[in-house]
């Protein structure tokens, strides 16, 4: 492969193949070497998509003779966002079950709600979970408290504290709204959107999970801001 290419001008391609099925022009990488792939993969450790690249790697494996190397360090990688995606929707369908009992909803911001977005979802990286209760907050954290957990951070925008070894985020704001204007201004706008979203709410589907889930997701619009 020439010198002159970019790791850009071979990975976009790749993402492209991973979120929207676009196949890949195959002689990008052709004569590709071990270090110009690591170096693929190093460049997207950073912003989460070292999963969605490595999955479209090994799925064109054969076609472009993919250094064994390079296929292991795919396989385990994916194997490893695969389990924590895992791990972590679990704790999220117990925590759900849990406040449904006390009649508490429960929505899910960022990682594991927005991973229902792509194909495949565990091939969306994300390490906690960040819950949203439409105000009620304090009744999760009193419960965790009640049980020995230990809750911290409670007077900022969300407190936080671990689950079953997951990281959780209970948010009673969406931004720093005692700190920053804006924060103060787009929670307003994220109040409306939210309550809408309570009204007429659409359901997390998780990843091999058959049953019925009472996870809200949020709207387009409230993501697109947020």
């Amino acid at each position: 492969m020439s010198n002159t290419f970019k790791e850009d001008e071979l990975l976009f391609p790749l993402l492209q193949y991973s979120l929207f099925g676009k196949y890949p022009d195959i002689s990008l990488y052709k004569g590709c070497t071990s270090e110009q792939y690591n170096k693929i993969l190093a460049d997207t450790v950073g912003d989460g998509t070292y999963s969605l690249i490595a999955w479209a790697l090994l799925s064109i494996s054969e076609e472009i003779n993919l250094p064994i190397s390079i296929k292991l360090n795919c396989a385990l990688h994916i194997e490893q966002a695969k389990k924590i995606y895992y791990r972590i929707s679990s704790a999220a369908v117990k925590i759900s079950e849990r406040l449904a009992k006390l009649e508490v909803k429960m929505m899910i911001i960022k990682g594991l709600s927005i991973s229902a977005l792509y194909p495949i979802p565990h091939l969306r990286e994300f390490g906690d979970i960040d819950m949203y209760l439409f105000g009620k907050y304090a009744t999760f954290d009193k419960l965790m408290e009640s049980e020995g957990i230990k809750v911290t951070n409670k007077k900022n925008k969300h407190s936080n504290l671990y689950y079953e070894g997951v990281s959780i985020e209970n948010h009673k704001y969406f931004g720093n709204i005692d700190i920053y204007k804006t924060d103060r201004s787009l929670q307003t706008i994220l109040d409306k959107l939210v309550k809408s979203v309570e009204e007429k709410p659409s359901y997390l589907k998780i990843e091999n999970h058959s049953d019925p889930c009472s996870i809200i997701v949020p709207s387009a619009d409230f993501n697109a801001l947020f």
